[in-house]
């Protein structure tokens, strides 16, 4: 992939989210109070450029949520924190929501599924790893656990923040079938399995959000829109890039590890 390409898609990506937010009902339309939670797919964690708010959250001017409010025109206020569960996102991040909250986006169930630790054991040598065992607890998480907890979450935010249009954002696939990286051993039949496992998770957000929107409870979600995120060249969903730099480029200590997996902006 080229650096222009590069920079098109991902500004390709900000402006669909852009998109999606100006396009609120009227009943957030006075309102320029924005407030972005989740995790790291939310914080800017890899773009190598952090915020000194003195916390560990790994929070970015680069992350999709500070591109969008500065296009907007938006107050943001940046509560989304690198390595957050569902549980830390209702527990710790929903303080900021209020009734003349605007605008509400959220990533939220990577963590819940242990997103870090499948990664890490999938990215070892075949003979030194149980990367199928990893793939099937997480997968086993998204089944059994996530449609409660993301349900619960999505009914929080809307409780604390009535008027404000809420987005969902989902999980990229993260491989295209080639590992360019030669400190990991990821197989082909691995990255299939981990990118249907990034699939799924955006099945269960898509289908707990249609099923509260066809239901008795959609006035406690209602309106929110969940992002699909797909492959690069999926006409029919928004791209979110992993990073392209090399490790040799990262800058803070963090980018060697978690820049190649996660999103950033320009």
């Amino acid at each position: 992939m080229t650096v222009t390409r590069l920079i098109t898609r991902l500004l390709g990506v900000a402006a669909a989210i852009t998109l999606t937010i100006t396009g609120a009902a009227t009943a957030s339309a006075a309102s320029t109070s924005y407030v972005a939670l989740g995790d790291s797919y939310s914080s800017g964690l890899g773009t190598g450029s952090y915020l000194n708010d003195g916390t560990s959250c790994s929070r970015s001017m680069y992350a999709y949520p500070a591109l969008d409010a500065a296009r907007l025109g938006l107050n943001l206020t940046l509560r989304a924190c690198a390595g957050s569960t569902i549980a830390d996102v209702r527990a710790t991040q929903l303080s900021a929501l209020g009734a003349s909250t605007g605008y509400v986006t959220v990533t939220a169930g990577g963590n819940d599924i242990g997103f870090v630790s499948v990664l890490t054991e999938c990215a070892k040598p075949a003979w030194f790893s149980d990367c199928n065992g990893a793939i099937d607890a997480a997968v086993a998480v998204i089944r059994g656990q996530l449609p409660t907890a993301l349900a619960g979450l999505y009914a929080d935010i809307r409780a604390h923040a009535p008027n404000a249009r809420t987005v969902v954002v989902g999980y990229p696939r993260l491989f295209n079938g080639v590992d360019c990286n030669l400190l990991t051993w990821f197989s082909g039949a691995e990255m299939t399995r981990l990118n249907a496992t990034a699939d799924l998770l955006d099945s269960v957000v898509h289908d707990i959000l249609v099923w509260r929107l066809d239901h008795d409870v959609q006035a406690l979600i209602r309106p929110a829109v969940l992002l699909e995120v797909g492959r690069e060249g999926d006409d029919n969903k928004i791209v979110l890039v992993p990073s392209q730099r090399g490790p040799f480029l990262g800058v803070h200590a963090d980018d060697l590890v978690y820049s190649p997996v996660h999103p950033y902006g320009l």
